[in-house]
């Protein structure tokens, strides 16, 4: 797979999925699924799509997104981890959350929001979040939610993704966090959604992604954007693939609507959420503030010409999450294919023909 231009990252992954989907998805026929792979998809992107031979090339196929990778060359890096955000955008770290604390390699280290002046230790974990109530745990480097953990502190009680949990329990948990390699974990401030959105659910942050190009010798805009809600079934976080409502965003005027959840692969209407039966419609606040300095963000960093960021809405700004280098795009092809209209043609066009 590397021969046929796969990085050696996506080249093994490549392999085992398309083995996944031909022999362990029994829900689609042997046909289907050879004639999806034939042309570079999953199987399940026929019912996901609408798949047929008419309009399959107006969208970018699985197999040829990921031989992509990393669209961002030699600068994916700078915005891979979720560290490294924090220092390369410290003109911006109004929009970026409070960090606090890394667990790495049997270290306990001070991040730039920390106040502490001596050697850090577990202790000065747990009095800070006695002071501030809730901590987010997050792998430095994961997508998707993985290795992320809700940290609580309420009435003298402590909480791991709303789980009630002993000092002495979460102290292990922590000092095994410490033992971590390959980036370990970042302990930084959690993010609540803002008022307004917390009618709809207010468990999770309820995060936007919003995703950034610039084709070449051009401004960077905005191409799409959507915001996630949680659900009882998704815990702390708000993602798709744990059973979390999309909204697309008009980009224009921030209006949110269209709600959909994935199940199995199949995307499904959700008009009202399903716990606090609110409609799923409305305006995001402050979005011009975000789209503004979304635009001065990507202008600061113009080496990462594509990007997703995921951001949480606050009552007087937003803050941003993380910053994906290789997002995913399969709730963004189902509104709007990638190569049937500008500007995601001619963005995708130009690396597709190389």
């Amino acid at each position: 797979m590397q021969a046929r231009g796969y990085s050696p990252y996506f080249a093994s992954i490549i392999v085992k999925k398309r083995y996944d989907d031909f022999f362990k998805n029994k829900s689609i026929s042997i046909r289907n699924k050879i004639w999806a792979q034939r042309r570079g998809f999953y199987a399940h992107r026929i019912g996901f799509y609408g798949l047929s031979e008419e309009n399959y090339q107006n969208y970018i196929s699985d197999f040829d997104y990921m031989k992509l990778y990393p669209i961002n060359g030699l600068f994916s890096h700078w915005i891979d981890d979720k560290l490294t955000i924090r220092y390369l955008l410290h003109p911006f770290k109004a929009f970026l959350p409070k960090y606090y604390f890394h667990l790495v390699g049997g270290e306990l280290l001070c991040l730039p929001d920390c106040q502490k002046s001596h050697d850090p230790s577990i202790d000065d974990i747990f009095t800070l979040l006695q002071d501030v109530k809730f901590l987010a745990a997050k792998l430095m480097i994961g997508s998707q939610g993985a290795g992320f953990f809700k940290l609580s502190c309420l009435d003298n009680g402590y909480f791991l993704n709303d789980n009630a949990i002993s000092k002495e329990d979460l102290s292990q948990i922590l000092m095994g966090w410490m033992r971590t390699k390959n980036g370990g974990y970042l302990i930084t401030e959690y993010l609540l959604p803002c008022h307004y959105l917390k009618q709809y659910w207010g468990n999770t942050p309820n995060a936007i992604r919003i995703s950034v190009i610039r084709i070449k010798n051009q401004e960077p805009e905005i191409s799409f954007a959507f915001i996630r809600f949680g659900t009882e079934s998704t815990g702390a976080i708000d993602n798709a693939n744990m059973g979390g409502i999309m909204c697309k965003i008009d980009i224009n005027d921030g209006r949110f609507f269209d709600g959909k959840i994935i199940t199995d692969n199949i995307i499904y209407e959700c008009k009202y959420h399903p716990t606090t039966k609110q409609l799923l419609e409305g305006v995001i606040p402050n979005w011009q503030l975000i789209k503004d300095k979304i635009y001065d963000i990507s202008k600061y960093i113009p080496q990462v010409i594509y990007m997703g960021f995921d951001l949480v809405v606050t009552d007087d700004a937003f803050k941003i999450i993380e910053i994906n280098s290789h997002q995913a795009i399969g709730y963004i092809q189902s509104n709007t294919p990638y190569l049937s209209s500008n500007p995601t043609w001619e963005f995708f066009n130009d690396f597709l023909k190389n």
